[in-house]
């Protein structure tokens, strides 16, 4: 019975979040928002595409360094390789709906030879690491948060950081179950502080871009494009996503941009037109990456999966 209620609850989510793209396709063939947002693409200096190439390529390094940096010893992929694998799952989320393509990254790992645990683990510290740093970003950015209270907040963040890795790789639970699992991924939660600068920097770099060419297309001021930015990549984290994430991208990005100037309306086309550009980029790369970008054979001797 509980299996039977994860997948209906599935179904609902997957059925809500096509709603969202129909919707969101019916109101664009009714508005005149297409049409702005493509003007908005064809005035872009070429100086601001290539911001936002160098500041994108720059993210997918990053995401690649952290990957490299955390499993490499256990999982020689080498840098190139790593790269393919970020490449071809940023490809995998942006395409495949629902965030379906996310499962991408375990899968690949476990082929290359991680167990099943360890590779959902991996996945999954990635995906809190993120969070975090952007619940970091969120504590910087967010509009009119008086800096007192910002002080706190990103003082309160690091302290729980600090405590997370200084007690959670020592903690033996009284369950035996939960004891086993927390053994296979221990390597994977004890990230290093070379993991959490890629994850910064990773962030800071896409972050950066996206801010100047959202707050270009919009006519905004570069604190409204940041906020708009940092909306568009929070609205990943709701449980209900439109196709490729649209409807849901443009929704964060107005509602943040609104807060910062009170331009929420002016700010969907723009975010639509980012939207097309970063999701043409994901594309491109990732395609350019299984074509070009070296594959890695399956390891011969895969680490014993455990019999659950």
């Amino acid at each position: 019975m509980g299996a039977q209620r994860m997948v209906k609850a599935a179904l609902i989510r997957h059925l809500l979040s096509l709603a969202i793209a129909l919707l969101l396709l019916w109101w664009l063939t009714h508005s005149d928002m297409v049409g702005v947002a493509l003007k908005q693409l064809t005035t872009l200096p070429a100086s601001l595409l290539l911001t936002l190439l160098v500041s994108q390529s720059l993210s997918y390094l990053c995401r690649a360094g952290r990957l490299f940096s955390q499993l490499q010893a256990r999982v020689p992929l080498g840098i190139s390789g790593y790269m393919r694998l970020v490449l071809l799952h940023n490809l995998s989320i942006n395409v495949i709906p629902f965030r379906a393509g996310e499962l991408f990254l375990p899968a690949a790992l476990k082929r290359y030879g991680l167990s099943v645990q360890e590779a959902i683990a991996t996945l999954f510290w990635l995906r809190i690491q993120d969070a975090l740093v952007l619940a970091a970003l969120a504590i910087a950015l967010w509009p009119a948060i008086p800096m007192p209270l910002r002080i706190m907040a990103g003082i309160g963040m690091l302290v729980a950081i600090y405590l997370g890795h200084a007690y959670l790789p020592s903690w033996r639970p009284g369950n035996p179950r939960l004891a086993r699992l927390l053994e296979k991924i221990r390597p994977v939660i004890d990230a290093s502080p070379v993991s959490w600068s890629w994850c910064i920097a990773n962030w800071c770099s896409k972050l950066l871009g996206l801010s100047i060419v959202l707050a270009a297309l919009g006519g905004f001021a570069l604190s409204g494009g940041a906020a708009g930015a940092l909306g568009g990549e929070l609205s990943a984290l709701l449980p209900i996503q439109g196709v490729a994430g649209f409807g849901t991208y443009e929704a964060g990005v107005a509602f943040l941009v609104n807060l910062a100037e009170g331009q929420g309306r002016q700010a969907l086309a723009s975010a639509f037109a980012l939207h097309c550009l970063t999701l043409s980029l994901a594309i491109l790369a990732g395609t350019l990456a299984w074509i070009f970008l070296p594959g890695h054979k399956q390891s011969s001797s895969p680490h014993p999966e455990s019999p659950s």
